[in-house]
């Protein structure tokens, strides 16, 4: 079986030029300073011209092959010690994968706790407020305008905006977050879900969530078995004062997600929804009706994709269900970094996984949902359209035919 490679190889002279620009600096250095060296040596000696020369022409091819070769055996003894180690060649700057950590997961029982509107921030008997391990990057939250806290102090203390209106919630139930987005409400939200269901009896309780969940997140609570009547919604004007919750900390760090959880999601989705036979096995999922992170010059590319037999699917007019069925049936999936990349947990094992991301602009989140699953991932990195959009991280971007290319070819390959 040939050996796993996440080498790109540059082209164009601007692209060669960066991509052994410290083989070339550290070349040119050692060069100039050993060679100018025997130079003055040979000249001190009050030999001919002719002589000093020939010197340090000889010393300067000598140095040259001594350093090119010595590159060459360096970089074939590192990478024999990574096949040693069944490791991938060194990755490119095309293909940069991040590496995951380890996660401490905890469940809490309160007592007389209030769960404030909104971000659903939980606020105790004693006037502590849950932050740290129960939301994701606490340090915003005094930043986000239409909160309930207005002002953070130097030393901890905190300005609360509370509703005045308080409704009592007598009993037990159990805390599920407020995640907005596609990723924030699968592995912020739900993934709460697993250590909730390790505790014998919570799994009946009923879930706090926020109002007005959209289509889909009301599609996903319905197939993991939480319906309408087993969810207690917090007002956007009142906060809930329960006798007795249980929360999960997060299962999430920044972009890292506990493989537990993935595995959990994974296995309780694909119980509730089937592959769908008749879905194509090559899918590329298109960002144009979004209103940014499209793939400006995607028309030139899809040619390329339908000719390795890449079929166009648009997810935003797709149900939760639909969209589940859709990735548990493709065995080769490449998409634009996008929310529809959150279906990826319940890809097969044996899928290869492509995200085309904007070059220095991209987040790690979707290469920790494939790597707990084993999916074959590759970032495609594309160039930024900086004109696209004020926000850098919303940029449009351009993507190389050439990249693309041996994204494809390993396709085929497999």
């Amino acid at each position: 079986m040939a050996r796993r490679s996440n080498h790109v190889e540059p082209h164009g002279t601007v692209a060669i030029a960066r991509h052994y620009i410290k083989d070339l600096v550290y070349g040119a250095t050692d060069g100039i300073i050993t060679t100018f060296a025997v130079v003055a040596g040979v000249t001190g000696g009050a030999l001919s011209h002719s002589a000093v020369l020939i010197v340090g022409a000889a010393n300067l091819a000598a140095d040259g092959l001594s350093m090119a070769v010595g590159n060459f055996l360096a970089i074939r003894a590192h990478e024999s010690a990574r096949e040693a180690d069944d490791l991938p060649e060194e990755e490119s700057r095309h293909f940069a994968l991040p590496k995951p950590f380890a996660l401490e997961i905890f469940l809490a029982r309160v007592t007389r706790v209030r769960v404030l509107p909104q971000d659903l921030l939980l606020l105790a008997s004693d006037g502590q407020l849950f932050l740290e391990g129960f939301v994701r990057f606490a340090q915003q939250y005094a930043l986000r305008e239409g909160g309930v806290i207005r002002h953070c102090a130097d030393d901890g203390r905190l300005l609360l905006s509370l509703p005045e209106r308080t409704l009592a919630v007598t009993q037990p139930c159990v805390y599920l977050g407020a995640g907005s987005g596609h990723f924030q409400w699968m592995f912020e939200s739900l993934a709460r879900l697993w250590a909730i269901e390790q505790q014998d009896g919570l799994a009946n309780l009923p879930l706090i969530v926020q109002p007005s969940l959209t289509r889909w997140q009301e599609e996903l609570l319905q197939l993991l078995g939480y319906a309408a009547e087993r969810r207690i919604e917090v007002p956007a004007d009142a906060m809930l004062e329960c006798r007795e919750l249980h929360a999960a900390s997060m299962v999430s760090a920044g972009h890292f997600i506990s493989p537990v959880a993935i595995q959990y999601l994974r296995r309780s989705l694909a119980r509730r929804v089937a592959p769908a036979s008749d879905a194509p096995r090559r899918i590329y999922l298109s960002r144009q009706g979004a209103a940014s992170r499209r793939l400006a010059n995607e028309a030139e590319l899809l040619p390329l994709l339908a000719r390795h037999g890449f079929a166009l699917v648009h997810v935003d007019a797709m149900g939760a269900a639909e969209q589940l069925a859709l990735f548990q049936s493709a065995e080769f999936i490449l998409g634009v970094e996008g929310a529809a990349l959150v279906n990826l947990v319940v890809a097969p094992a044996h899928a290869r996984v492509g995200v085309i991301v904007a070059q220095g602009l991209y987040q790690p989140r979707h290469y920790y949902i494939s790597a707990p699953i084993g999916h074959d991932f590759t970032y495609l990195c594309a160039q930024p359209v900086y004109a696209s959009n004020s926000v850098l991280a919303e940029c449009d971007m351009t993507l190389a035919p050439e990249v693309l290319l041996d994204f494809l070819d390993g396709c085929r390959a497999a």
